[in-house]
This record gives C-alpha cells, structure tokens and sequence, in this order.
C-alpha cells in the first residue's frame, strides 16, 4: 500500500511540475513581447530595470533562478505591476 501511496505522490509532484513550467512559460513569452514591442535588447531593459542582463535572460528562458523583487522590477520598466502580469499572460 506505501507503493501505491508513492506513485500517487509522484503523479501529483509531475502536475505541478508541469503547472509550474506552464507559468513560467508564459512569465517569459510575455516579458519577451514586451521587450521586442518596446524595440528594446535585453541590455536595454536590464539597465532599464536595474537588473543584470542575465536576469533578463533567465526570466525569458523560464528560469526558476530569479527573485519576485526583480520580476517586479522588470515589469515596473514596462510601466506596469505584477497584478497585469498575470492577468495578461494567462
């Protein structure tokens, strides 16, 4: 019965892996299309943002390795708040 527990686990680990990737997914396709909208680098919005470049980088390849202050950060470059983030990308 502990076996059958375990695998039941598993499944439910492997949907919100699979949730959470989907997040992040959309998280860095809308941070993308914004950038390009506002014909913007990477360089250009991590100065923007005050943020290294390669924050900007792990945000649009869906990272898990950024904190939510420099999310916030990027998308405040955008003139906006993390509430819009999320009601845009999903």
């Amino acid at each position: 019965m502990k076996m059958e527990t375990n695998k039941k686990m598993s499944n439910v680990d492997s949907l919100i892996d699979y949730y959470e990737f989907q997040q992040l997914n959309q998280i860095a396709l809308y941070i993308k299309e914004l950038r390009f909208c506002y014909g913007l680098t990477q360089k250009d919005l991590a100065e923007i943002a005050e943020v290294h470049f390669r924050t900007i980088q792990n945000i649009e390849n869906g990272f898990l390795n950024y904190t939510i202050k420099n999310l916030i950060k990027v998308i405040s470059a955008f003139d906006s708040d993390l509430g819009s983030l999320f009601n845009d990308a999903s």
